[in-house]
C-alpha cells in the first residue's frame, strides 16, 4: 500500500508557502475522491453463505477502506446491473429488501475507497494515476481564496489532468470488469 506522504513532494513543488499537514489532507481529499468518482478500486469479496433467516450480510474488505458501490453478487461475470432487490446499507453491510428465501452462496464484487482515518491507499493508484491526484490536490489547494499559495490562474491545467486522470481510470475500471467489450452491432444506414 502507498502512503499519502509519498506524494507531499510532488505537490510541495508546486506551492509556495503551503504547510505539509495542509497537502496531506489535500491529498487525502483527492484520493478519497478520485476512488468515488471512479468507482476503480474494485475488490473481489469472499463468499457468503445466504442465510434464509437474516437479509443483511457484512462484507469483508480490506482494513482501511470503506465500500462506496456493489458491481454485483455474482463476482466477476461481465453482467453488472443495479439490482432493486439489494442495496448497500449506511453502515456498509449488504442488505436484501426481503429475507431470501434460499440457500445459496454469493460473491459480492464491490467499489472500494480509503476510510478518512486511513494512512494508506492502494499502491495502483500511484503506480498509473501519481500525476493525475497531484494535479487534483495542487487545483484543490491552489483555489483556496486569501493564502499564500492560492493561484487562482493556474488551476485550468491541473484541474484538466485531473479530470483526463478520471476518464482514463472509469476506462481501465470498465475494461478489467470486461463492461467495455460488450459487443454490440451497429444498423448500417443509407442515404
Amino acid at each position: 500500500m502507498a502512503t499519502y506522504e509519498d506524494l507531499v513532494p510532488r505537490v510541495a513543488i508546486h506551492l509556495s508557502n503551503c504547510p505539509e499537514r495542509v497537502i496531506l489532507d489535500s491529498i487525502k481529499n483527492i484520493v478519497r475522491e478520485f476512488c468515488r468518482k471512479t468507482k476503480g478500486w474494485v475488490h473481489d469479496c469472499t463468499a457468503i453463505e445466504v442465510d434464509p433467516t437474516k437479509n443483511t450480510y457484512e462484507l469483508i474488505v480490506p482494513e482501511g477502506s470503506t465500500v462506496i458501490h456493489i458491481w454485483g453478487l455474482d463476482g466477476r461475470t461481465g453482467r453488472y446491473e443495479e439490482n432493486p432487490e439489494y442495496f448497500l446499507n449506511m453502515d456498509g453491510k449488504l442488505q436484501f429488501n426481503e429475507v431470501p428465501r434460499h440457500s445459496a452462496t454469493i460473491t459480492p464484487l464491490v467499489s472500494l475507497m480509503p476510510k478518512l482515518e486511513s494512512d494508506d491507499f492502494p499502491d495502483y493508484l500511484i503506480n498509473f494515476f501519481s500525476d493525475a491526484l497531484v494535479s487534483g490536490a495542487v487545483a484543490n489547494l491552489q483555489m483556496q481564496p486569501f493564502r499564500d499559495w492560492s493561484e487562482p490562474n493556474a488551476v485550468g491545467v491541473h484541474h484538466e489532468r485531473y479530470r483526463m486522470g478520471i476518464a482514463e481510470a472509469e476506462r481501465m475500471r470498465d475494461d478489467g470488469l470486461n463492461k467495455s467489450k460488450v459487443k454490440t452491432r451497429v444498423r448500417p444506414q443509407y442515404i
